[in-house]
C-alpha cells in the first residue's frame, strides 16, 4: 500500500481546475502531479506519469475510445470521473468503464473516502514524495 497517490487532475474550466487543485493540495496523501484541460494533454501526461489516480471532468471521460486510451496508456491508474451533484443520482461508474464517481462539490469530503474505496486506507510513512504537491504541480494549460 502506498503511503501517497499521484493524481492528473483533467478539467476544461480552468476555474474549478485552480480550485479542485487547492483542494488536492491540502489532502496529506495526494500528490496533483499534473493539471490539464484537455483529452490531448489527459494521455500524453498518462503516459509520462503514470499515476495512481484520473481525477477527469465527466465531459473528457464520456468517451469510451478515450477511457480505453488511458487504460493503455497508464494500466495501474484508477479513472474517476468528476461531475455536477445534480447528475450523480443518474451515472454510474460502470456505464462509463471507469472505476468511480466524485462530485466536484463534495470533492473536499469525497476526496479521502474515494482514496481509500479505491486503494484502501492510507497510513503515511516517512520519506517519498512530498504529499500535496501543490495547486501549481505540474500545470498545463
Amino acid at each position: 500500500m502506498a503511503d501517497h497517490y499521484s493524481i492528473i487532475l483533467a478539467e476544461p474550466n480552468p476555474f474549478l481546475r485552480e480550485k479542485i487543485a487547492g483542494i488536492l493540495s491540502r489532502q496529506k496523501n495526494v500528490w496533483c502531479v499534473l493539471q490539464v484541460g484537455n483529452r490531448e494533454g489527459l494521455v500524453r501526461g498518462s503516459l509520462e506519469h503514470q499515476p495512481s489516480m484520473v481525477l477527469a471532468d465527466i465531459s473528457l471521460l464520456a468517451d469510451r475510445g478515450l477511457v480505453a486510451r488511458l487504460r493503455d496508456a497508464a494500466p495501474t491508474a484508477r479513472l474517476v470521473i468528476l461531475m455536477e451533484s445534480e447528475n450523480r443520482p443518474y451515472v454510474s461508474a460502470a456505464s462509463y468503464g471507469v472505476d468511480g464517481l466524485m462530485t466536484k462539490a463534495g470533492i473536499s469530503d469525497e476526496i479521502q473516502s474515494g482514496i481509500n474505496t479505491l486503494f484502501g486506507p492510507v497510513y503515511p510513512a516517512d520519506g517519498g514524495p512530498e504529499p500535496g504537491g501543490g495547486a501549481n504541480a505540474g500545470r498545463e494549460p
